[in-house]
């Protein structure tokens, strides 16, 4: 697999980027399988974070010559061990973490009724009014970067009738994840932070749960202050939470050695 950290804070605040460049099937219907290069377009994208790495896959097919009726979409699970073969993909996936926040994909319309354009957007989220692939009755593929929606998914409009293929040539995962937490221990704002796994343990001691595997990430962890006069609470312990590769533990003392209810800030930089 080859790693980037692309720093796609401009393509986000602009909401376009162009994807990498990766094979993709010229024509979906060509039984050979094999998958000739594809033309890279602008897309729209709207990953959150500021700091993505990129991870570049063997191009995998996730579905292949599904019908799109005139004026309809479908939606197709892209992150997680999931079967795509019922829809003409792999058994096993694409190799896409269900913690990625967006894919490059090589998006394929075959023989069609007529001229007309394909939407490619994260399912769950409106459609946008834009076109990832344009075609007329002979078959056009276009290279594209789409955020995953609700379960893993994207959604495939067809203006006018055709059979539509996606190869996933790449995903994007958080480089570097963050949670800022209440003294009560649920969540205040953060990157990549789950927040049904994070809560107060006890007086001064939490969890803190992230949507990946934080195994071989770097961590801290900083005490909010503690008011006007008060002493400052410190944080004395951050460690991995014990059973859970997602999560970390924190406790929170006083001057006096006390545990005591705090706000904190942890941050998690994965490098990968």
């Amino acid at each position: 697999m080859n790693i980037r950290n692309l720093g796609i804070s401009a393509a986000i605040a602009l909401g376009v980027m162009a994807s990498p460049a990766a094979s993709a099937e010229k024509n979906v219907n060509n039984s050979s399988g094999k998958a000739p290069a594809a033309d890279v377009s602008p897309a729209a994208i709207t990953v959150a974070s500021a700091s993505q790495h990129f991870i570049a896959v063997t191009p995998c097919r996730a579905f292949r010559g599904q019908p799109v009726a005139t004026n309809t979409f479908l939606s197709y699970s892209i992150a997680g061990p999931v079967d795509m073969s019922p829809v003409g993909g792999s058994a096993t996936g694409c190799g896409v973490p269900t913690y990625a926040t967006a894919v490059t994909m090589n998006l394929s319309a075959g023989v069609s009724q007529g001229s007309g354009f394909l939407s490619l957007w994260a399912t769950g989220t409106p459609r946008p009014n834009l076109a990832t692939v344009s075609y007329n009755l002979d078959p056009a593929t276009s290279g594209t970067v789409v955020s995953l929606g609700t379960g893993g998914k994207v959604s495939v409009f067809a203006s006018v009738g055709t059979r539509v293929t996606g190869d996933v040539t790449g995903y994007f995962i958080p480089a570097v994840l963050s949670a800022s937490i209440f003294a009560n221990g649920t969540v205040n704002r953060g990157e990549g932070v789950d927040v049904a796994a994070t809560a107060s343990l006890g007086t001064g001691t939490y969890q803190v749960g992230f949507t990946r595997d934080i195994t071989e990430c770097f961590f801290q962890a900083t005490a909010g202050e503690g008011g006007v006069g008060g002493a400052q609470p410190r944080i004395t312990g951050i460690t991995r939470r014990s059973g859970n590769p997602n999560g970390v533990f924190v406790r929170i003392i006083n001057d006096t050695g006390a545990s005591v209810d705090n706000d904190f800030f942890v941050t998690v930089d994965c490098g990968k």
